[in-house]
């Protein structure tokens, strides 16, 4: 199980992941979370996080290739980049072995769900699908419901984005069953140059 918080502020986003992997019931905590981190050719990070199938992001991490965004003023452009980067995650998902996709009724799609971050920007990434939010949170997972009360109820409270996904991964974790963190507590990523 999963929970992935995710905030937008005006130039980045910040985004939190639990760390318990379950498998059959027994849970384990991975030293590397949810999220991984990218670079465009010209150094802009992007965040990509995933709930499903737990291979999903380590195929995506090893075999990616990014292309520079867009202007980040653009959203239109943001948005075609975006649906770019979902074709060649789901294409790369499709060739690996074993296929990183799953049939439903005949179609193959991506086993699972992902969360992409770049700039200001996020979208959820389903089979050759990326849809920009409205609005500035997004959560992902078995903890996504709880995640999303608290991070309207932190924007609202006007929160620091760090504090909010960190609260938000916390709560969720309290509740969803599967979801859970250790001693380090969420793992947090920004969009933000280190």
């Amino acid at each position: 199980m999963t929970v992935i918080a995710a905030i937008a502020t005006i130039d980045h986003v910040v985004m939190a992941c639990d760390t318990r992997y379950d498998y059959s019931g027994t849970g384990l905590y991975a030293e590397h979370g949810k999220i991984g981190e990218l670079f465009t050719p010209r150094g802009d990070k992007v965040l990509i996080a995933a709930t499903g199938s737990g291979s999903l992001l380590s195929m995506v991490m090893r075999n990616l290739q990014l292309d520079n965004g867009p202007d980040p003023s653009d959203a239109t452009s943001a948005d075609e980049w975006a649906a770019a980067v979902a074709d060649a995650i789901t294409e790369l998902l499709a060739e690996s072995k074993p296929s990183g996709l799953a049939a439903t009724d005949g179609a193959e799609h991506i086993n699972g769900t992902f969360l992409i971050a770049w700039r200001q920007y996020m979208w959820w990434l389903y089979t050759h699908t990326a849809i920009r939010a409205y609005g500035p949170v997004l959560a992902l997972g078995s903890g996504c419901e709880v995640a999303l009360g608290s991070l309207n109820t932190a924007v609202r409270a006007q929160m620091a984005p760090e504090e909010a996904v960190d609260f938000a991964v916390r709560l969720a974790c309290q509740h969803a069953s599967g979801c859970g963190i250790d001693v380090r507590g969420p793992l947090i990523h920004s969009t933000k140059g280190d």
